[in-house]
């Protein structure tokens, strides 16, 4: 008896689902016009806001019937799973956004109070405003950003002129840009391959014309390139010390088991070893990395510890976390004498590196695991992220927060978060891939801009920005490493 109970519950629903279908078919073909061609498939808004929502079904509008989600373990060629229909809602808002993004019109520069096209003019006039130098440079800043839009775009490893190792790139999964803005150190993963490519791109001003925007840049592989292959790359950063810029520390994990992870120190020039350096760290894990140039320190966010380490007396501390992996690590821009500490269990641990104490001596809390800590150069400021999209601005005398940055899409990745040179535009890229952009001071959102392709957790492009690119001062925008491609955007006209 049970099973044929079973089998009629089993008759009544999908009873009830021919039925609706059947419904639904009927109201298609009343509403539909009879005289209706081959080329007016689409229903129209009135048709589509009838279809039925079907809890676990998903009703196709190309094929017009209902499809049973699957799981997302099932296998076969399965193409209404939930992750597939939920990265399928997610392309077509990022084309729409794209679309919109290019058509929209910007905000013109009279909003500033100025709209002559003559530079000299624009600064005379904002001089008797009472605007100083500074805030001049600020109000352009803000203007590019209002402004971006997307100018071109350059293939970094060209397959004709490099071998197939070294061109076969898959994604770019760290970019940072050097103190003079003339030279980017990217981090790719290689197709087909554990290896990871690490390599210097030299940026240069173009040749301008005159319908060129505020960005205008060439971009060209330079010095030999880092492939490790036994060992991967976990976090990367620039050392640069008096007289050598083309230092780089990255800290690796073995990919199998019973490898000693490390922390190495490269330089990328040409016939120099000097400055080449390793350090075993042991069986443990490694999260993040920073460099201290003030006192020419390194930090190593390890397994349950966070160390420090001197480059030049060779000798390593161990800081407690309270047995949470550092996520995120950095070090005071002004002084150096401050380790901060992102840590997985949520908060950020502060370090005193003058005194001999371990303990931290403050804590500022976070609900989620903490994965960005960026200190401002007052040492009094930090700017942090988590996993559950909170931005913030700390004020470490009070322990409280000053400003909120709202719209960051983050859950379960290790997102950084970035503010420019002059401290006043705070941005980062989300788990979504839209690049974002703040006031600093006010947290008011500047723009929100899409990825200009089709992006994933393990595709997520890679920002820069800076105004004086190829170290060229009005040379400004932003540059987005996503593939093997970077994406230069920027303000078509600037005063117009």
């Amino acid at each position: 008896m049970p099973k044929q109970r079973h089998y009629r519950c089993k008759n009544k629903i999908t009873g009830s689902l021919k039925d609706r279908s059947q419904h639904q078919s009927d109201v298609l073909s009343d509403t539909e016009p009879s005289s209706s061609t081959a080329a007016d498939n689409t229903p129209s808004p009135t048709i589509l806001a009838r279809v039925l929502e079907i809890p676990g079904f998903y009703y196709d509008d190309e094929k017009k019937r209902y499809f049973k989600i699957a799981p997302n373990h099932s296998t076969g060629t399965c193409n209404y799973t939930k992750d597939a229909l939920e990265k399928k809602k997610a392309e077509a808002q990022r084309l729409h956004d794209v679309s919109e993004f290019v058509s929209k019109k910007t905000v013109h520069c009279s909003s500033y109070g100025f709209k002559n096209k003559n530079i000299v003019q624009v600064l005379e006039r904002m001089t008797l405003m009472g605007y100083q130098k500074h805030e001049i440079r600020l109000k352009l800043l803000q203007n590019t950003i209002t402004r971006l839009k997307p100018l071109d775009s350059a293939i970094v490893f060209n397959a004709d002129l490099y071998s197939h190792m070294q061109a076969n790139i898959d994604n770019m999964l760290c970019m940072h840009k050097s103190d003079s803005d003339a030279e980017l150190l990217c981090l790719w993963s290689l197709k087909d391959s554990c290896a990871q490519r690490i390599q210097i791109v030299q940026l240069c001003e173009g040749k301008r014309a005159a319908d060129t925007g505020s960005l205008c840049l060439s971009a060209c592989p330079v010095h030999r390139p880092l492939l490790p292959m036994t060992h991967k790359v976990t976090a990367m950063c620039w050392a640069p010390r008096s007289g050598w810029q083309r230092l780089v520390l990255y800290t690796t994990m073995g990919h199998v088991f019973r490898q000693e992870s490390m922390a190495v120190i490269r330089c990328l020039s040409e016939n120099d070893t000097e400055h080449n350096q390793e350090y075993c760290l042991g069986r443990k894990a490694t999260w993040s990395c920073a460099w201290n140039p003030v006192h020419n320190q390194m930090s190593v966010g390890s397994e349950r510890c966070a160390l420090l380490l001197n480059t030049d007396r060779r000798t390593m501390f161990e800081y407690n976390t309270n047995n949470s992996d550092p996520l995120a690590v950095a070090f005071s821009k002004q002084t150096g004498m401050t380790l901060y500490a992102g840590l997985r269990r949520g908060g950020i641990l502060m370090f005193d590196l003058r005194c001999r104490s371990t303990i931290p001596m403050l804590t500022l809390h976070h609900k989620s695991s903490v994965c960005s800590v960026q200190p401002v150069y007052n040492d009094i400021h930090l700017l942090a992220a988590d996993f559950s999209g909170i931005v913030c601005l700390w004020d470490t005398r009070t322990n409280k927060v000053l400003v909120d940055y709202h719209g960051h899409v983050n859950k379960y990745t290790s997102l950084p978060i970035h503010i420019d040179d002059t401290e006043t535009i705070v941005y980062g890229v989300g788990e979504d891939g839209y690049t974002r952009f703040w006031q600093c001071r006010d947290g008011k959102q500047l723009l929100t801009l899409p990825p200009p392709s089709q992006v994933s957790r393990e595709t997520i492009p890679c920002v820069q920005l800076s105004t004086r690119w190829g170290g060229q001062d009005g040379n400004s925008g932003l540059v987005m490493g996503l593939n093997n491609r970077l994406h230069y955007y920027g303000s078509l006209s600037v005063y117009s």
